[in-house]
């Protein structure tokens, strides 16, 4: 029987208020699959409450990361080391954070979980058939039943990732595009086979944004730095192959009070702020710590 991991990480956000649906919908889609959970450091939860929600899962690997290690190469990015030494000057900085901030704090932790993964196969002489990256603010649903999810998950290929989808927007036709053209995708769930899961999962230390081109770097959408990794090294969701082995999954981001991004997104900060601090959230998850 083939094995998966889940790689959960992230910040904790609505985590407290959907854990239950998270780990219930893996734990029975994916068969009881290892889980390798990253959590930034916060106070929504403790690791005691956290190793509690599994204690009917298989947990491998739990660590709450703080931000000393990341924040060392944040401020070396941020002076031109992984520039060729070419400073980004002040009016790129603002967009420049706010684009990549998200990019590369998940990466960092992907690269935790992948070293953690890998040192368990080796130390244990086994092969995980996918991983599964999921974030702990989303509600995972599928439509397919459990039988037709197993076999599509068992079929997925060793070098198969799914949420990629090209479309050539050039032509203005998204469903005539190709591999070569442009693409789209989301964080909101990638599930890969083995082979991909290592590559993606690597990307902090193994990605053409340490190669010198501030406009790649510089990018409109945190979207597409995912998706430039996947090109890559041409790694394609499976839907192209074969329609009928389409794993469907349905992400749904939990926000506080169940607002939609249209309500949350406008709220003042002091606002989202307060909502946080009502629910139990620590603020910090959401990157929304007042001025002292």
């Amino acid at each position: 029987m083939s094995k998966h991991a889940i790689f959960l990480r992230g910040n904790m956000r609505t985590w407290n208020y959907i854990k239950k649906d998270i780990i219930s919908f893996f734990d029975e889609y994916h068969e009881k699959p290892d889980w390798y959970v990253c959590f930034w450091q916060s106070n929504t939860s403790t690791i005691d409450e956290v190793t509690d929600s599994f204690k009917n899962s298989n947990l491998k690997y739990l660590k709450f990361e703080t931000e000393n290690i990341y924040q060392k190469f944040n401020m070396r990015l941020l002076e031109g080391a992984h520039t060729r030494g070419e400073k980004i000057v002040s009016d790129f900085l603002g967009r420049f954070s706010q684009v990549l901030f998200p990019y590369w704090r998940l990466a960092y932790l992907d690269q935790l979980l992948s070293i953690a993964k890998r040192k368990y196969e080796l130390e244990n002489n086994i092969s995980y058939h996918s991983v599964f990256f999921a974030r702990p603010d989303i509600i995972y649903k599928t439509s397919s039943d459990h039988k037709d999810y197993v076999r599509c998950l068992n079929e997925l290929d060793d070098m198969e990732i799914t949420n990629l989808r090209p479309h050539n927007t050039r032509l203005g036709n998204k469903n005539n595009g190709n591999r070569f053209d442009n693409y789209v995708t989301s964080d909101t769930f990638i599930l890969a086979g083995n082979i991909a899961a290592d590559i993606f999962g690597a990307r902090f230390i193994d990605t053409d944004y340490t190669e010198g081109s501030l406009s790649r770097m510089i990018n409109w959408d945190v979207h597409q730095l995912v998706s430039r990794i996947k090109t890559k090294y041409q790694l394609y969701e499976l839907a192209e192959l074969e329609t009928k082995s389409r794993i469907i999954v349905d992400p749904v981001i939990n926000r506080p009070n169940n607002l939609s991004q249209n309500q949350w997104d406008p709220l003042p900060k002091e606002v989202k702020h307060q909502i946080c601090r009502d629910l139990n959230i620590d603020p910090f998850d959401y990157n929304l710590k007042l001025p002292s």
